[in-house]
């Protein structure tokens, strides 16, 4: 499978959240229009570097009987003025939903692909609707190759493994305080060199991620997201 982005790579795995719909895909996503959720990206220094916000901005059936959304999506600096603008889609079938790994990365991490024609090729990350603790969720791989003029210039490859939900937790940000699932997982990333890290990311069944902090080898922070606002027009 494959896609092909000219912009941002981020907020697929940022933008799951509970919705009802036509085949319930009752959770970890809206599919509702006009749907927004902002977050706030801190660096390993806990110091604030960027806002991304996505908007749902269609929802359509899909052929084989799911939903899919289209999501339009900006990256802000610390001031809120627009660095870049992207799209992506998020798939829902028999109650599970389909993304691309790639929009998992923090900004920092796809920076380097900024204004290049990107191709994606690999697995989509799965999230089924009925998270309970102590379950294994599959794993998954892809790999980006960003080209400008025809030219590649840049290849990545990245592993998302051993994904386990281990706990039930109540997170507070910003927008407010939720009762989440905690999922952890490991990724290894491979651009030029490897690199791997350890994963947690807190889902509420209503508004979806709420927060995640990613460490590395030797279990120091790199970088923390945090859900800054959700809105329903």
């Amino acid at each position: 499978m494959r896609t092909t982005r000219t912009t941002c790579l981020f907020m697929g795995l940022l933008f799951i959240t509970l919705g009802l719909n036509a085949q319930n895909c009752s959770a970890f996503f809206p599919f509702k229009e006009k749907t927004t959720v902002e977050y706030a990206n801190y660096n390993k220094k806990e110091k604030l570097q960027s806002y991304t916000r996505s908007t749902i901005t269609v929802v359509d059936d899909t052929a084989d009987g799911g939903l899919e959304a289209q999501v339009e999506t900006s990256t802000m600096d610390e001031k809120k003025e627009v660095i870049q603008e992207g799209a992506y889609q998020v798939v829902c079938k028999d109650n599970t939903l389909y993304m691309d790994l790639s929009d998992m990365l923090n900004p920092e991490m796809t920076e380097s692909f900024s204004h290049m024609e990107v191709t994606i090729q690999g697995d989509k990350l799965v999230l089924p609707s009925d998270l309970e603790i102590g379950q294994v969720l599959p794993d998954a791989q892809t790999e980006i190759q960003a080209a400008s003029g025809g030219i590649n210039l840049l290849k990545m490859n990245f592993v998302i493994s051993d994904r386990k939900v281990e706990a039930k937790e109540s997170i507070t940000t910003p927008a407010g305080t939720y009762e989440c699932y905690k999922v952890n997982h490991s990724m290894d990333v491979k651009m030029l060199v490897k690199k791997s890290f350890q994963v947690s990311t807190w889902y509420n069944e209503k508004v979806g991620m709420v927060k995640q902090e990613t460490y590395d080898r030797k279990g120091r922070l790199d970088s923390r997201i945090e859900l800054n606002l959700y809105q329903e027009n």
